[in-house]
């Protein structure tokens, strides 16, 4: 910092990172004196709730500090009061916070704690609760037969007593509704705030306005829902019986007969329900909602080529000078385009060369076109137009960086889409494995949401009185689990090792297997 040859840049981040590393370890005492009053809870069966807390309080202080740390980044906050000021203000709400409770009194004013109270629907307790009471119907006593030439001889005929939902049910799957929707909410905070982070440089550097950044994360939240919705299954099935065991509800249950296989039947059905929803945005909204993503996400990182978002499968890209691209495919491993046009404008925009070829490749300071064809024009009139079956090089202002993107091709698009952009790329003479992998996890991720809760039913019946925090951590591991072999073998199916389907579809296989095995032992 002494050093007056250091740029501002490099000395704001130096005062910084000096500042951090004596702030976040204050943090350990900030975070205990607001856990202090927070933790207080004058009923039980509050953990889920003390779960969701921790989660906003975490969420709030890392908004802080990743804010503060850019603001100061670009000199518009001194270092120290930017690293200091998370702390400062948790550490303030939670003295005034521990004021309150050593004098009896509620954490919030008076009339918003009253108008929480006498909203049943955004009290945790509350959910439990909301149906138990309830009686069930009672079932009405059979007609005698009647003593003036009534039937001397009734026939009755078994019924199946397989009614759904009925008050079980119901209170299954609304317990299960608001622990899912919690848990959805906390990995959505989680995630969105880490991207953030991450992309706040970005956002300073290119000054993008509120419009587009809420624009990105608006769509780009959809994304993230169907991908953690498996995960987020598989917690809250271990988190509700956590819960039901917890209550001694499950045990009530099985002394009424009832088996614990009847009551996972809510957890299967609202599975079901997940996987429908997955299903119809994986097939209806994210192809277009990840082409918002992708152009807001252009605007964020300052990139200046102008491209088309709409047919993911028909790229078009204006070049640097008076060209326009379109191509079917770029590799980015072998630097080439399939199906490349290049359409070439003189200084007054007339149309005057155009260029096909069946696949080009970058050589370093020129490009190598195959099989095609050039065509020249003048106003409306053709001047020349010759074929070239041998290699041709050719120098356009384009590099392969250019054609570079994060856009992820399969995401915009929707599984017929992808289907006909693969049969289409195998037809000249092209293998996709990895397309193909990323058209069978259309199908595959949506479906993994009654498998996790296949899985999850035996462990959560296991548990027994561990706590729904034991649920949670377990369910965070077979997650783990799940996607990292999810991962292995779909990198196997891209390179080949493996068919596609069979790459997608092994881990699914491989837990279905394993909720199997574990059902056996469970004694319902």
């Amino acid at each position: 910092m002494a050093n007056p040859a250091l740029s501002k840049e490099l000395r704001l981040a130096t005062e910084i990172e000096i500042y951090k590393k004596f702030s976040i370890p204050a943090a350990c005492f900030v975070f205990g004196l607001l856990a202090l009053p927070l933790a207080y809870r004058t009923g039980r069966g509050s953990r889920s709730s003390g779960f969701a807390v921790s989660i906003g309080v975490i969420l709030v202080y890392y908004i802080l500090l990743t804010n503060g740390e850019e603001t100061a980044r670009v000199g518009k906050l001194e270092p120290w009061v930017a690293m200091w000021l998370p702390n400062l203000v948790l550490g303030a709400f939670g003295l005034y916070l521990l004021v309150r409770r050593n004098s009896d009194k509620p954490i919030m004013w008076g009339g918003l704690d009253q108008w929480l109270r006498k909203r049943s629907w955004l009290n945790p307790k509350n959910w439990r609760r909301s149906g138990s009471s309830a009686e069930l119907p009672a079932e009405p006593a059979p007609a005698s037969p009647s003593a003036n030439g009534g039937p001397h001889v009734v026939l009755r005929l078994p019924r199946l007593r397989l009614r759904f939902p009925n008050i079980l049910d119901r209170y299954v799957i609304r317990l299960f509704s608001g622990v899912f929707a919690l848990v959805v909410l906390s990995g959505l905070s989680v995630y969105i705030v880490a991207d953030m982070a991450d992309r706040m440089d970005d956002i300073l550097k290119n000054d993008a306005n509120f419009g587009v950044v809420l624009t990105y994360y608006k769509y780009l939240s959809l994304q993230i829902v169907f991908e953690i919705a498996p995960i987020a299954v598989l917690v809250t099935t271990l988190i509700v019986f956590g819960i039901l065991s917890k209550s001694n509800e499950v045990t009530a249950t099985k002394a009424l007969g009832i088996s614990l296989f009847r009551i996972a039947i809510p957890a299967l059905f609202a599975a079901l329900v997940v996987v429908a929803i997955s299903g119809f945005l994986e097939a209806r909204v994210l192809p277009a909602a990840n082409a918002r993503v992708a152009q807001a996400d252009d605007i964020i990182k300052g990139r200046t080529a102008a491209r088309s978002y709409r047919r993911a499968d028909r790229q078009w890209l204006f070049g640097q000078g008076r060209y326009i691209y379109n191509y079917l495919r770029y590799d980015s491993a072998s630097q080439s385009l399939n199906r490349l046009q290049v359409f070439e404008f003189d200084e007054e925009d007339s149309f005057t060369r155009r260029l096909f070829a069946e696949n080009a490749s970058y050589l370093g300071d020129a490009w190598l076109f195959e099989n095609g064809w050039v065509r020249s024009f003048d106003g409306g009139e053709v001047l020349d137009f010759r074929t070239f079956d041998q290699p041709v090089i050719d120098y356009y202002p384009e590099t392969p960086d250019y054609f570079e993107s994060e856009y992820k091709l399969p995401k915009a698009m929707s599984y017929r889409e992808l289907k006909e952009y693969i049969a289409e790329l195998e037809g000249s003479g092209q293998a996709v494995p990895e397309l193909q992998v990323e058209l069978y996890k259309k199908v595959a991720l949506p479906f993994a949401s009654l498998v996790m809760v296949l899985v999850a039913l035996p462990f959560s019946f296991r548990l027994g009185r561990r706590g729904t925090l034991y649920g949670v951590g377990i369910g965070v591991v077979l997650g783990m689990v799940f996607f990292a072999l999810l991962a292995f073998s779909s990198t196997l199916g891209e390179t080949g090792a493996l068919p596609p389907m069979l790459a997608v579809w092994s881990p699914s296989i491989a837990f279905i297997i394993l909720s199997i095995y574990l059902m056996l032992g469970v004694r319902s």
